[in-house]
């Protein structure tokens, strides 16, 4: 199969997937099966017909309407996938508005999650208000967390496509910046100890270090990844429906 016809074969399922209203991590999942199932189309085709473009004619033949498609891929989509939808967001929105999403989401989560283990275990009044305000400081601490790292993240994919020279001093800023953000987290979830233990605290920062130092950059890949991605799939000219939204 050359380029040009794996292109079309692109377009068509494009346009079958483009306006289903699913998260991303789905769209791409249906993408890649419906490409799968195409191309083995075609390749059966061609080796029944013989010539390329008639065997992308029969191809396209056998798909069907991408209207109909859309619609049988809607109705497969579970009710449960609009909260992962939000959770992931889409690949061209701001940084400070997912930064924001992730934040408060995380905050409702934990909320919701310590609400259900304190019922479960007989209500506030069973838990020492030591472990009370611990547990209270992680469940603030994360999001604030995951909102730096979800800057910062931004902030070293853009770094890792300047050149070399521009980018070195602001990768090192970003990987400083993660492990102080890292460093204050611990620090919040572990103030309201009696006594500080110094040895646990420098086992502490050895063990988190590397992961502070190689997550950004870490994200920043995978984003970078989701990203192309992305721009592969929504710069094909799919004629009428060209400019809707993945």
């Amino acid at each position: 199969m050359n380029e040009s016809t794996l292109m079309q074969l692109k377009i068509l399922v494009e346009r079958a997937v483009r306006l289903v209203r699913a998260s991303t991590s789905r769209k791409r999942k249906m993408r890649e099966e419906l490409l799968a199932h195409v191309s083995g189309v075609f390749e059966a085709e061609l080796a029944q017909l013989g010539d390329e473009r008639a065997a992308l004619e029969r191809a396209t033949q056998r798909f069907g309407s991408p209207a109909e498609v859309t619609s049988q891929l809607q109705g497969s989509i579970p009710a449960s996938d609009w909260i992962l939808r939000y959770w992931e967001g889409r690949p061209e929105e701001p940084a400070l508005r997912s930064a924001l999403r992730i934040g408060w989401m995380t905050v409702a989560l934990a909320l919701v999650v310590f609400a259900g283990v304190l019922v479960a275990m007989g209500g506030v009044n069973t838990w020492p208000r030591e472990a009370l305000i611990l547990v209270a400081s992680a469940i603030f601490a994360l999001p604030v967390y995951l909102f730096g790292l979800t800057l910062l993240t931004d902030w070293m994919e853009k770094a890792l496509q300047e050149q070399a020279g521009q980018s070195r001093l602001k990768i090192a800023l970003i990987v400083a910046g993660s492990w102080l953000i890292m460093m204050l987290w611990v620090a919040a979830m572990t103030w309201p100890a009696e006594e500080w233990d110094y040895l646990t605290a420098i086992l502490l920062t050895v063990w988190l270090t590397p992961l502070a130092l190689l997550i950004p950059y870490a994200l920043a890949q995978s984003a970078a990844l989701r990203r192309r991605y992305h721009e592969e799939w929504a710069n094909l000219p799919i004629d009428a429906d060209k400019g809707a939204t993945i």
